[in-house]
């Protein structure tokens, strides 16, 4: 008697195109997946920023706060103006800072580098503060803080970010 041991050429191949189907479907998944945590990551990390604003804003003394660099923001980013003055350095990896100390309005945007998934390059995503005035009451709560973006794609914007549109940042300037 002739055992044979071992797997046939066919039933190779069906657990390789099993395979091979299962990573046509996993791979384009898990890249959405590192994408929606990416633009997730830089909201936070911007969103920590908000505090030091709100304390520049109350009190002007706290405005020399530095920005932390991170690795998903193009290096066009990273300028800090506020009272007048610009901390930090162009052409880095930090979010932009712009104040309005006589508004109250304030911008932390951040433009998505190479360093970040493919889907999101060159894309923008801010805080934006709403002033404190009046007239602004009417649209928005004042000293509150929304979410804008540029990302087109509706399963990388997070929950609370659902403005398509930005706010200009030049209209800050004091």
């Amino acid at each position: 008697m002739n055992n044979q041991k071992g797997f046939t050429l066919i039933e190779l191949m069906i657990v390789v195109a099993i395979i091979g189907v299962l990573a046509a479907i996993a791979v384009p998944q898990y890249q959405n997946y590192i994408a929606k945590a990416q633009v997730t990551r830089v909201l936070g990390e911007m969103g920590a920023i908000k505090t030091h604003v709100e304390l520049c804003l109350i009190d002007g003394n706290e405005c020399g706060f530095n920005v932390a660099e991170t690795s998903l923001l193009g290096a066009a980013a990273g300028t800090y103006t506020g009272n007048g003055a610009a901390v930090q350095v162009a052409l880095n990896h930090k979010p932009t800072v712009v104040i309005a100390p006589t508004t109250g309005s304030a911008v932390i945007s951040g433009m998505f580098g190479t360093g970040a998934a493919a889907a999101l390059s060159g894309k923008t995503i801010q805080w934006h503060r709403n002033t404190t005035s009046v007239a602004a009451a009417a649209t928005s709560i004042p000293g509150s803080w929304a979410c804008q973006t540029n990302i087109t794609e509706v399963r990388f914007i997070p929950a609370g970010c659902t403005s398509p549109t930005l706010t200009a940042i030049a209209v800050l300037h004091p």
